[in-house]
């Protein structure tokens, strides 16, 4: 009797380490049942992250699954390291970051597969076909900063300059207009991607003027002066001391049928900023009021400064020209010693190519420059079929990147070693721009983008802010929120720029000569004349 009872013991014993190791080899994907049905048929997830590449460092790719089905397995594995098995009734899926990050690791450079499994109402199992996603060797800067403002805004409100971690979920606010009279703040960038070498803007308010950090160091500069209103559009020199800015004079129109909204420059032009002298600069080329000078980037060596420009148009007569406004993208030599600036260059001109070109991001390389084509204008923010094109600065060709869609692309940069871009996108509803990542070969061709991912696989579905101006950084940005309005509010210590000796000169040179002109002749004065209004985005 015992030795039965001994019997039926290990039996029992046996079925239930069966049962067990069928549920370790089920988690071990081992596949839901042992026998499934195959539909041939890529799994609809959303967001999309189907044959994409991705770095190593990045947050998990939470998504949810668009199939009608009673239950859901899913199944992460690469060729080495532990696999991830996930179970779901609502088909959200959101991956363990920790198993996540070490399977990202171990399987850095190769791939790794997502099998997706559903059950229908009868309790049989069907598998999609698997999703493979390649790992890129090469990591991204961990952190990115990004402006959050209401979608179709024309009278700002509630908006921020926010950081997030690229390989988590956390997201912290640098700025938010709230602590500083529910202001305007824009055109943040920074050099190299370095956070200790920041620019942002606030318009109006008593935190009126220009956040400058130097080396962690924050400074609130006025570059206002009798030449030039605030500036905007900044642009780091590689030397850290020298900023070019574009002096705008930005407004908006609105049609009453078809696309609502316009941005147009009714002028502007360039002015370089020198950190160290806190004087304004400028070159005739930069400032010629026959143009629209706008939106500098300097390249990596410093030797060049690139710029859109387009021939200026009678301010009053938008309604007819502004379908006319074409921006050919420009550059002029540098001589850093000097401080001085050569003839421009016509890189792609709108004659030859039919584009119209707008903010120039050159690689850390300086082989290739990112830059926004449109129909006409200059604001691809608000351009249906504005695209992100490559430029290669070695033969001067271009082409549109196959990140693009019929919604408009807009903002794009560099990572800080290059590889990877990242840019803003309105493409899931036309109304709000997300941001997407893609990674740049060695040939210019880029990978299928994939969107900023969210702990919340619907977040995007109800969270109504639009995306402005991601930049990539190498590391969390330094000063705190209250260090950056402390510093804006304190007008003891502002640094009010100052003319250097040459633009001095050619001011008042223009002015007497517009003061000598004949009534409704212009002048001479006409260059160097001040030009109304600020920037926005």
């Amino acid at each position: 009797m015992m030795k039965k009872r001994t019997l039926i013991f290990l039996a029992a014993g046996a079925a239930l380490a069966l049962l067990l190791a069928g549920i370790i080899a089920l988690l071990n994907n081992a596949g839901p049942a042992p026998e499934c049905s195959v539909t041939g048929a890529l799994p609809p997830i959303e967001p999309d992250y189907a044959a994409i590449v991705i770095p190593p460092n990045c947050a998990p790719l939470n998504f949810r699954i668009d199939a009608p089905a009673s239950g859901y397995y899913v199944a992460i594995y690469g060729a080495r390291g532990k696999h991830i098995a996930l179970r779901s009734r609502s088909g959200e899926i959101a991956i363990p970051s920790g198993k996540w990050r070490r399977l990202l690791g171990a399987n850095r450079g190769g791939t790794v597969t997502i099998d997706i499994y559903a059950m229908d109402r009868d309790r049989k199992w069907s598998r999609f076909s698997p999703i493979t996603d390649t790992i890129a060797p090469d990591s991204i800067d961990n952190y990115l900063v990004y402006r959050l403002i209401p979608p179709l805004y024309t009278l700002y409100g509630s908006m921020g300059i926010y950081e997030r971690q690229i390989s988590s979920f956390d997201e912290r606010p640098l700025w938010l207009n709230r602590l500083s009279d529910n202001n305007c703040m824009n055109c943040h960038t920074f050099k190299n991607n370095d956070p200790d070498y920041m620019i942002a803007h606030m318009r109006g308010g008593k935190g009126n003027g220009t956040l400058v950090v130097q080396a962690g160091r924050p400074i609130k500069v006025n570059t206002q002066t009798p030449f030039n209103t605030p500036a905007g559009f900044p642009a780091w020199h590689p030397g850290g001391n020298l900023i070019a800015f574009s002096v705008n004079t930005v407004r908006q129109f609105f049609h009453a049928v078809g696309d609502n909204r316009e941005g147009f420059d009714k002028g502007s032009k360039i002015i370089v900023y020198s950190v160290s002298a806190n004087t304004v600069t400028t070159a005739p080329a930069l400032a010629d009021p026959a143009y629209l000078t706008t939106e500098p980037e300097w390249s990596p060596d410093g030797r060049y400064l690139y710029y859109c420009r387009a021939p200026r148009f009678p301010p009053d007569s938008i309604a007819a020209y502004h379908e006319k406004i074409f921006y050919d993208l420009m550059r002029s030599p540098f001589d850093g010693e000097r401080g001085s600036f050569g003839a421009p260059e016509t890189v792609l001109s709108h004659e030859k190519t039919g584009e119209s070109f707008s903010f120039p991001r050159i690689s850390p390389d300086g082989r290739f420059l990112l830059c926004c084509v449109m129909p006409w204008g200059a604001f691809p923010v608000f351009r249906p079929g504005g695209d992100i094109c490559l430029v290669d600065l070695r033969t001067f060709q271009y082409h549109t990147l196959d990140v693009n869609t019929a919604a408009p692309e807009s903002f794009p940069s560099w990572s800080s070693k290059g590889g990877w871009i990242v840019f803003a996108s309105k493409r899931i509803d036309g109304i709000c721009a997300r941001i997407y990542f893609s990674r740049v070969d060695a040939n210019g061709d880029a990978s299928k983008p994939f969107i900023l991912p969210q702990r919340d696989p619907r977040f995007y579905e109800a969270y109504l802010k639009t995306y402005n101006l991601p930049e990539l950084i190498t590391k969390p940005v330094g000063i705190s929120p209250r260090e950056i309005v402390r510093t804006m509010y304190d007008n003891k210590d502002i640094h009010n720029a100052q003319l250097d000796a040459t633009v001095q000169q050619m001011v008042a040179a223009a002015n007497a000569a517009k003061a000598a002109a004949k009534p409704g002749e212009g002048g001479a004065g006409e260059p160097w004349r001040q030009q109304q209004g600020g920037t926005s985005h």
